[in-house]
């Protein structure tokens, strides 16, 4: 166990203390009762850019600096880099550092970035069924995969 990682140490205390084992033997139990399949929505990655991009200016205009500035002001010794993609670079707008428009832009690219590394790592895991995040396409593969599973 990485004994750097504060979280995790908590963590593994807490199931230890619990279950009077290591995580590692609490994790050897039986498989649960119910089956269960892991969906990946796809999503084409102009199609994903463009709703990160939609979604940070929506979020800006929702009142996010005004966020940041109560949260700076309540409390000032927060670790930016720990809250959250963005809010790094809007307390560098408030101070000064970067225009708008530089906080805007890192924040997109910064969470686009961050989108492909999970869909990366996600499109690793054999587990995962990928179906296209179009609405009627995923709701037709759904229902079917649900009834295909009711009947067996």
């Amino acid at each position: 166990m990485a004994q750097r990682n504060p979280r995790r140490l908590i963590r593994a205390l807490e199931i230890h203390q619990r279950t009077g084992r290591a995580p590692s033997e609490a994790r050897t139990g039986k498989p649960p009762p119910w089956s269960a399949q892991i969906l990946g929505l796809d999503v084409p990655l102009a199609e994903l850019d463009r709703r990160i991009e939609a979604r940070v200016t929506r979020m800006l205009a929702a009142g996010w600096i005004d966020e940041v500035q109560r949260l700076r002001r309540d409390y000032p010794r927060a670790d930016w880099k720990r809250l959250g993609h963005g809010y790094p670079q809007i307390a560098a707008y408030l101070d000064g550092r970067v225009s708008l428009e530089e906080a805007r832009t890192s924040t997109i690219r910064q969470v686009r970035q961050y989108a492909r590394r999970q869909y990366t790592w996600f499109r690793a895991d054999h587990r995962v069924t990928w179906i296209a995040a179009d609405l009627k396409e995923a709701l037709g593969r759904l229902s079917v995969g649900m009834m295909g599973a009711e009947a067996s």
